[in-house]
Parts: structure tokens; sequence; C-alpha cells
């Protein structure tokens, strides 16, 4: 099944999405529509892939990840396989966690300084249990949360 832009819009409505942050992720190439239009300035179609894909971003969007970032999230190696595998399975109950983990070291004048690594990791939700001792901080999307709101609003 596909869905229009402003059926897409309708959806997320809730969410508070402006139209034009959809179409910024779409020329940013952040996320793909199912189907793209042939002419130029025609419609394009999303499948409910892509549904969860935009409900990603606006959890992303909510908590001022920049456009970069969730480019980056989104079509990160872990968050694809998980997305993909979801779209097969109808298994939607995974928590993406987005974490920057933090390093001390001691420099030349033997003071400590930070060093940030960023990283994505999918985790079963059974399976979730983030050690503070190892991320600084983080954020988790629960996807499930996501399928559950989408479904809700078809």
């Amino acid at each position: 099944m596909y869905w229009k832009r402003k059926r897409v819009l309708e959806i997320f409505s809730k969410w508070q999405i402006n139209p034009r942050s959809i179409i910024t992720w779409m020329e940013k190439e952040v996320i793909i529509p199912a189907k793209e239009s042939a002419d130029i300035g025609g419609v394009r179609e999303y499948n409910f892939k892509n549904l969860i894909q935009i409900g990603i971003l606006a959890e992303l969007l909510y908590y001022g990840v920049p456009v970069k970032k969730m480019k980056y999230i989104l079509n990160h190696h872990n968050v694809k396989t998980k997305l993909d595998a979801a779209e097969k399975s109808g298994d939607y109950d995974f928590i993406i966690y987005f974490r920057r983990q933090i390093g001390f070291w001691p420099d030349k004048t033997d003071r400590s300084y930070q060093v940030a690594q960023v990283g994505v990791e999918c985790f079963e939700t059974k399976d979730f249990k983030p050690d503070p001792s190892k991320y600084a901080s983080g954020l988790n999307i629960h996807i499930a949360d996501i399928w559950t709101s989408i479904k809700e609003s078809l």
C-alpha cells in the first residue's frame, strides 16, 4: 500500500511535522520515497517502511538532532538491516539507540580530555539494557511506539 504526501502529513499531524521538513528530508536524501514520479513535480508515494522512517526522523527532530545526523542514523547499517527485517516479518518491537561514547585519556600535560565516539545500535526491546558506565549520553527510539501510532492513524 502506498500513501501520497498529503495523507502522510495527516498521519503525522499530531506529531506536528512541518510539511517542509519531509521535503527537506527528501531533498537531502535522508528518506527515499517508495515511488518517485517520472515527471518533474510529480507525486511521490510512500510505503509503510517510509512511514516508519518518517516517524524516526520526527522523533529525532523533536530532540533537535541535525539533519546530517538524522541521515547518518537512518542510513546506518544496523538500522537499515533491522528495518528491512521488520518490514519482512512485521515485528517492529525494537529500539534504536543513538549514543555518544566517551573515553578519557591523559594528554601530554597530564590532564584528562574527552574523546566522543558516536554510534548507533539496535536492540530487541526485551534485550535493551543501556550501560550508563559506557555511555555518557544517548537517545533511544522505541520503534513499536512509532508503529502503533502510525497504525492508529491509518
